[in-house]
């Protein structure tokens, strides 16, 4: 029987991913033989890394010699430093997304995370730039829901951040998910030296899956950088 901590991390904004969510995911990762003996929950930003209940749950899971449980990666922090100095607790933990990665793969998700926030943010940056353009030279600016806008306050502002947010969210929903994450992977992979039979032994083990379920070879492997 294996004893887990689940830690589970809500945002201060509404998520898709809230408590229920990511209750539900650790719920169905556990065996029927484990046991979850204790629960910590925290509301906070991401972008905050001073997390009082991680931290107890930290030292609760260690103390009992339990492996802390994430429903997922991104739960903890988009910060790859943050995830370095979890790894350095010496605390066992699983991440329910990525069950069998180890702690090189881990960096690397981490990694790519902190690059999409990143990316996100110059996004947002340069939209806001164009706007600011608009509005000195035309006194307005509309946006693709045809909303005017004429000053950048703190309302315009939430306003233009979440259609950005929006756009976002279908581009994701529009690509496979697994695909999308054995992408990144393997690309990683390919620009440390590794060969198409080290990467494609590599996505196996860590439980990724072709569009159609079944398990990546030289092939399939080939065809993520083509696609």
């Amino acid at each position: 029987m294996k004893k887990y901590v689940a830690y589970i991390r809500v945002s201060t904004t509404k998520q898709e991913l809230g408590l229920e969510s990511q209750l539900s995911i650790i719920n169905s990762y556990i065996g029927k033989n484990d046991e979850v003996i204790k629960l910590f929950t925290e509301k906070e930003s991401g972008r905050n890394n001073n997390r009082i209940e991680l931290n107890k749950a930290i030292e609760f899971t260690k103390a009992n010699d339990a492996i802390l449980l994430i429903a997922k990666l991104d739960r903890l922090s988009r910060n790859v430093a943050f995830i370095s100095t979890l790894l350095d607790t010496k605390v066992r933990f699983k991440a329910c997304d990525i069950p069998t990665a180890d702690n090189f793969t881990i960096h690397i998700f981490a990694a790519l995370a902190e690059r999409e926030v990143g990316m996100i943010r110059e996004r947002t940056k340069a939209a806001l730039s164009v706007i600011k353009s608009n509005i000195e030279t035309n006194g307005h600016h509309i946006s693709k829901n045809g909303n005017v806008v004429t000053k950048l306050g703190r309302t315009e502002l939430k306003k233009e951040h979440w259609e950005l947010g929006q756009i976002a969210i279908k581009m994701k929903r529009a690509n496979n998910e697994n695909i999308k994450r054995a992408k990144a992977f393997a690309s990683s992979l390919k620009e440390n030296g590794m060969n198409f039979t080290q990467i494609t032994e590599l996505l196996n083990k860590n439980g990724f899956k072709t569009s159609t379920g079944k398990e990546y070879h030289n092939t399939s492997t080939r065809r993520l950088f083509v696609e």
